[in-house]
């Protein structure tokens, strides 16, 4: 949580996402979220059942199978966009809620939520409480 709020903090703008593939093949391993402020790896811990974020210093700590996924739903609507807002998810689901767009320019609320080992991602409706 804490990362996401340094990235809000210097207005990162989201660049590129990219989905590490799951043997599941609907939800995510992980997202490397990719700002114009740094590069964060979104994953669940799944000893604790929430999702975290780490940094990604280098190339050489890009997960392997890593595939461009700005073009999926919802995250091609949020390249170049601003994050705006990062908060903690609905108490129990152990998720994060990311605002990308200032309140005043129709922003929008992505969802994360820990699926076991893996992350699901949702776009909330417009007007949803945030």
């Amino acid at each position: 949580m804490e990362r996401l709020v340094r990235v809000v903090e210097a207005g990162g703008r989201l660049l590129r996402v990219d989905r590490v593939a799951s043997a599941k093949g609907q939800l995510a391993a992980g997202l490397l979220l990719t700002f114009d402020v740094g590069r964060l790896l979104v994953e669940v811990d799944v000893a604790a059942g929430k999702i975290h974020s780490v940094f990604v210093e280098s190339k050489e700590e890009v997960p392997q199978g890593a595939e461009q996924a700005c073009e999926d739903e919802p995250w091609w609507r949020f390249i170049g966009c601003r994050l705006a807002r990062a908060w903690p998810g609905e108490v129990g689901a152990q998720g994060l809620r990311l605002q990308f767009r200032e309140d005043h320019d129709n922003p929008r609320v992505v969802s994360l939520v820990p699926s076991g080992s893996e992350v699901q991602v949702g776009l909330e409706p417009i007007g949803s409480d945030a």
